[in-house]
């Protein structure tokens, strides 16, 4: 190539295209036999003439013809993806780009080098395609390249490429740092993409007309599209206020009606609009003073009301923007609500206000309601209910007249959205965002107003919160909480909060003291196994050496008195009685001691042991142990002022303290231990805020006087006594807890016991009669008994003139009081089937037991004053 003969290079060039591509035909494939096509592509790749060919370009930059075949050739070896990695090391699109306006009037030099471009975009990396075209007279040329293809060119190849370069150009403006602006390249986009819309008289476009064939179509997409891609870069806002690019996409916002241009037809239209109104969403935010002047927000409010009006409307739903649309207006519906949620993210006071002038809250609770029961349940439903709500939230936060507006209606629609099923919240159509969404508007929208809050109470809103934290879903538990604690404030919150039941029974004081072992479980926080505060160190190796003194000291009195034992003990010597009594003692001391085994138990013997924390730290988690004291401003927060914010403790201790720690029902005796630790969570906080504060002296080697080192030493002292009075309550509780449980343990056996007695004096009692009944001096005895009695009853002093009525009859053997009436135990009923057995009215009874059951041939009534008699065969 470097032999300066033209011809010479051309032929090079054919035969390098010949070798590549062409076949052999068969009668050289009869007499000879060739090589393989892959194998000459193979040796080619091998030997680099890509990168040669690529090189090879700056000695042909005057000589036209040669420049044209290398380029032809480079096209034919670019369908290789190792031919293109070698391509891209000989910066082939840098020098390709900074040529292509080159003079050409065949104009193949532009066409064969943007193909090229794309199949180095296709078969290597775009990030370094990109670097290398990233710089002035690369963007230059193609903003050249794609100004004349749309001013001049009229033909269907014209407009292919140069829709091809200005993707290639909205690539390369992705990357930050482009100069789009210092090229006019951006102002020249910004033109093309708005002056269908917004007149001007730019010389530039004069004449200009796009006509709606597929390719101008695909032309103005990209050209909106390009807005999007420039707007991520703030130096653009001002040539897209001068290019009133707002303006330009609200003469999209307005009802679907027959296009004006015969050329483009609904679809075009619809799909136009989608993404006129999705460029909309991120432009509208940098440009709030275009939005408000041209009436952004009676615009969309119209566009909304449009949407969710019942005018027919048929999408066709076929662009990326219009998914999940087709037959509905739920695409306009949802681009237009992202259009709004990042405005009035902005809290641009003028703006919030106009929308809620022109009664913006009440239109969205009713568009909230429409996509609820109007549309089925999906993902894009989902993302129009989401953008509501927060936009609602955003609208009412910290304003009491706004929430006033949102009103009872807005409570009625909100509720439902909080007793979503548990089991959608894994569905992945949003229902996870949706809940957080309403928990958000629940916070902004309702808390503060008091009327709100009432009404909120009385629809059951806390047994709502209550249930939905029962679920522990542990990315909501931390929002719940800190919406409870704010309505706490209301002093009828308390009264619902202490009303609710949950499963089992379960009551809220419950359920927030379960939440909190959850959360110190999670963070590592060391509690014995009924809750309590590790104990110190220094108090179990006092009471380890307590045990082994007494053991030893036990050892040696069983080796005394096993020497008397054996040999010649004598229990009136007083020397060995006395040993023998503390011997005694001792063993009792031991007993005891075992005993009370649940405190050995909970001593924890593990490596872990010697690194637990003590009185002074109980709420201490695994990260903070972990943490280095490192001296720090007073304005920065520590890890324990951190810890606050990062867990769910300080929101249950609030909630809880609202509550009240006395008479808090449902509790068992583990959730009184840990409701000690709970009650004391400030204190416990406040004292390792000042461990920290010693810490980060000592780190800092400063040394305190004399008076404030005794300060510190009585603030440190202090804490620690809480520690250890919360150590004390707590066993306290667990032992009252105990003896409870024995006490009610002796009440359940006294009454077993009871009963047991009940039935042995049941059965004494049967006995007795039974005796009486079968053996006739058992029945002397028990009548001389009874008479005895009667007579011990008797009053011993006789009044003078009385007469004695005897109240017994004589020779009369029966134990029981005598009376006209005497009760008399026959035959049970059973066997003989009634006193009506033997009538007529017996037949027509059922043949229940215990009732008559069938008229008896063989029974013959003998006498009829004896109708207990009778005679069975």
């Amino acid at each position: 190539m470097r032999v300066p003969c033209s011809q010479v290079r051309i032929q090079i060039c054919k035969c390098i295209i010949s070798f590549y591509h062409a076949e052999p035909s068969k009668k050289e494939c009869e007499v000879y036999q060739p090589v393989s096509a892959n194998y000459k592509k193979h040796m080619v790749e091998l030997g680099g003439l890509a990168e040669t060919l690529v090189l090879s370009l700056t000695l042909v930059e005057n000589q036209l013809s040669e420049k044209l075949w290398i380029i032809k050739t480079l096209q034919h070896l670019s369908i290789s993806e190792t031919n293109c990695k070698l391509m891209m090391k000989a910066e082939a699109p840098r020098k390709l780009c900074s040529h292509l306006n080159d003079i050409d009037p065949t104009g193949q030099l532009l066409f064969r080098s943007s193909e090229i471009l794309w199949n180095l975009l296709e078969k290597t990396s775009k990030d370094e395609i990109i670097d290398q075209l990233n710089n002035l007279e690369c963007v230059h040329a193609l903003k050249e390249a794609f100004t004349h293809l749309l001013l001049h060119g009229s033909r269907h190849y014209d407009r292919q490429l140069r829709n091809d370069i200005l993707v290639i150009a909205t690539l390369i403006a992705q990357n930050p740092g482009t100069p789009m602006i210092e090229t006019g390249f951006a102002k020249q986009l910004i033109l093309f993409a708005t002056f269908t819309e917004v007149k001007s008289h730019n010389p530039l476009i004069k004449g200009l007309k796009l006509t709606y064939s597929y390719e101008d179509f695909e032309l103005k997409k990209l050209l909106l599209n390009m807005l999007t891609v420039l707007a991520k870069d703030l130096c653009t806002v001002q040539l897209l206020h001068e290019g009133k690019v707002i303006l330009a996409l609200f003469n999209y916002l307005k009802p679907n009606q027959k296009s004006g241009t015969v050329d483009m037809s609904a679809a075009q239209y619809e799909e136009l609009q989608l993404l006129a109104i999705a460029t909309l969403a991120t432009v509208a935010p940098l440009l709030v003073e275009d939005y408000i002047v041209n009436q952004g927000n009676t615009r969309l409010l119209m566009f909304l009301e449009w949407c969710s009006s019942n005018e027919p409307f048929f999408a066709q739903g076929n662009s990326f923007h219009g998914t999940g649309g087709r037959g509905t207006k739920l695409a306009q519906m949802r681009y237009s609500l992202r259009v709004l949620y990042p405005v009035v993210s902005l809290c641009d006071e003028a703006v919030n206000l106009d929308l809620c002038d022109h009664g913006a809250i009440h239109q969205l609770l009713g568009i909230l309601k429409t996509a609820t029961y109007k549309y089925k349940e999906g993902a894009i439903v989902m993302e129009i209910q989401t953008d509501i709500l927060l936009i609602l939230s955003t609208l009412c936060e910290n304003n009491v007249h706004r929430k006033e507006l949102f009103g009872w209606e807005g409570v009625d629609t909100l509720i439902p959205f909080l007793k979503m099923d548990a089991k959608k919240f894994y569905s992945g159509l949003g229902h996870n965002r949706l809940l957080f969404s309403a928990l958000d508007c629940l916070w902004c929208c309702i808390m503060g107003c008091i009327i709100l809050e009432d009404y909120f109470l009385e629809k059951e809103g806390i047994f709502t919160l209550l249930d939905l934290l029962m679920l522990n879903q542990k990315n909501v538990c931390n929002l719940i909480l800190g919406i409870l604690v704010e309505f706490c404030d209301n002093p009828k919150t308390v009264s619902h909060i202490n009303a609710w039941r949950g499963g089992k029974g379960q009551t809220a004081a419950n359920l927030l003291i379960k939440l909190w072992r959850q959360e110190e479980e999670e963070m590592g926080v060391k509690h014995d196994k009924v809750g309590r505060i590790v104990a110190v160190l220094q108090q179990v190796l006092e009471l380890m050496t307590a045990i082994i003194a007494l053991i030893q000291f036990t050892c040696v009195h069983l080796l005394i008195l096993q020497y008397w034992f054996l040999h010649d003990f004598d229990p009136h010597k007083d020397l060995q009685r006395r040993h023998l009594q503390v011997h005694l003692s001792i063993m009792a001391d031991l007993e005891l001691l075992m005993s009370q085994k649940n405190v050995l138990e909970d001593i924890p013997l593990s490596p872990s042991f010697f690194i637990c924390h003590d009185t002074k730290k109980p709420l201490l988690g695994q990260f903070q142990k972990t943490q280095e004291v490192i001296p720090m401003p007073a304005s920065c927060p520590t890890v324990a002022v951190m810890d606050v914010a990062e867990n769910m403790r300080a929101k249950i201790y609030c909630i809880i303290c609202k509550l009240g720690f006395e008479n808090l029902p449902g509790l068992s005796a583990k959730d009184f231990v840990t409701l000690a630790i709970i009650r004391r969570y400030l204190d416990f906080k406040v004292g390792e805020v000042w461990g920290e504060m010693c810490a980060e002296l000592e780190k800092e080697n400063f040394r305190l006087v004399p008076p404030d080192q005794e300060v510190l030493q009585v603030i440190t002292d202090a804490f620690e006594n809480v520690g250890r009075m919360v150590v004390s309550l707590q066993t306290e509780m667990l032992e009252s807890q105990k003896y409870q449980e024995l006490q009610e343990e002796e009440k359940c056996y006294a009454k077993i016991n009871s009963l047991h007695k009940q039935r042995e004096m049941v059965s004494k009692s049967w006995e007795n009669f039974l005796s009486r009944t079968s053996n006739y001096e058992a029945l002397k005895r028990a009548k001389r008994l009874q008479e005895k009695s009667i007579e011990i009853s008797r009053s011993k002093v006789k009044q003078y003139k009385a007469t004695f009525h005897p109240t017994d009859i004589k020779d009369l053997n029966t134990t029981i009081a005598s009376g006209r009436l005497v009760t008399v135990e026959s035959t049970p009923s059973e066997l003989t089937g009634g006193p009506l057995a033997d009538t007529d009215l017996a037949l027509k009874k059922l043949p229940i037991r215990g009732g008559a059951l069938r008229r008896i041939k063989e029974v013959k009534v003998i006498d009829s004053f004896k109708k207990g008699s009778v005679s069975v065969k």
